[in-house]
């Protein structure tokens, strides 16, 4: 049985002042400094938290829910627990926490460069099933994640194999925030790379001669970026994402072995793995040239 102390929390209180902002957090036995606590405290109250509010993060051996694992998970959950008369949150619970989770296999080597977590780091430590009856237990309230979808899908696949019921409430997504309110659309960019703004947007030859303008800035501005049609061109859309074989993302490495990296064989080795037919498939309809390349390579189809 492994011990664990998820439910156990010194209790912080806040007010009109800070108080308390020296306390030991059991968690991490190190003391929580004060501008956790001030931005705990401002949460509470500007969000009107009725309910625990998690904020996670997950690192994993890759990005598929249905063969990754996850290997890390950093968690800060906030528990209103006293409101005043006049509807402000007086006191709240904090429990932070990070964890390192072992697997079976091996943590890929591409993976590690990405999150610098290593196999001795995870040797000898419990396995994810081994806590997580308490986990869905100290994770069940809203959530708050950068890009949180992908850690909620990791963790599902998680608790799924575990036959662990997680009932996690709404997301907030910071990330979402990000996209929606800092625009990246033409007015934007004209704000910003010609300090000027755009009075004719969406009128044709309008938008037409910003557009030479900003990307004239952009040339000047970023210089390490390539200047000519056919190297900008590589640079925008035809660069291989970090452990992708491809830039579509259709083929990927994994401890040395190619795999392919969508659909029905996601993760599966390309050499041994995958049938005959379904690399028959993609060799006949419109892959890019470089995916069917690596296939004929890799099995001699």
């Amino acid at each position: 049985m492994v011990e664990t102390d998820f439910q156990q929390a010194d209790r912080y209180w806040f007010g009109d002042q800070l108080v308390g902002c020296s306390l030991t957090c059991k968690f991490e036995e190190k003391i929580v400094d004060e501008i956790r606590f001030i931005d705990a405290h401002e949460i509470c109250n500007r969000m009107r938290l009725e309910r625990p509010l998690i904020f996670l993060d997950v690192e994993t051996t890759g990005p598929y829910p249905q063969i990754d694992r996850v290997i890390q998970l950093g968690f800060i959950r906030i528990e209103p627990s006293i409101v005043s008369e006049g509807g402000a949150i007086t006191e709240a619970k904090i429990i932070e926490k990070e964890l390192l989770f072992s697997i079976e296999g091996s943590v890929p080597s591409e993976s590690t460069a990405i999150h610098h977590i290593t196999n001795d780091m995870v040797f000898g430590k419990p396995e994810f099933y081994q806590q997580a009856k308490q986990l869905a237990e100290v994770l069940n309230g809203d959530i708050c994640g950068y890009n949180g979808d992908f850690d909620i899908q990791m963790l599902q696949a998680e608790f799924d194999r575990c036959q662990v019921t997680w009932s996690h409430g709404l997301l907030v997504d910071p990330f979402k925030i990000f996209l929606q309110e800092e625009k990246r659309d033409l007015t934007a960019a004209t704000k910003f790379y010609l300090g000027e703004d755009h009075t004719n947007a969406h009128t044709a030859l309008a938008d037409t001669r910003v557009t030479l303008r900003v990307l004239l800035a952009q040339l000047k501005k970023y210089q390490h970026i390539p200047n000519t049609v056919k190297d900008l061109n590589h640079h925008l859309f035809g660069k291989i994402p970090e452990g992708y074989l491809d830039p579509k993302r259709r083929l990927a490495k994994r401890d040395g072995e190619i795999i392919i990296a969508f659909g029905t064989h996601t993760g599966k080795r390309l050499k041994d793995q995958v049938p005959s037919s379904y690399l028959e498939w993609i060799l006949r309809t419109d892959f890019d040239p470089l995916v069917k390349e690596i296939i004929r390579q890799e099995t001699g189809l």
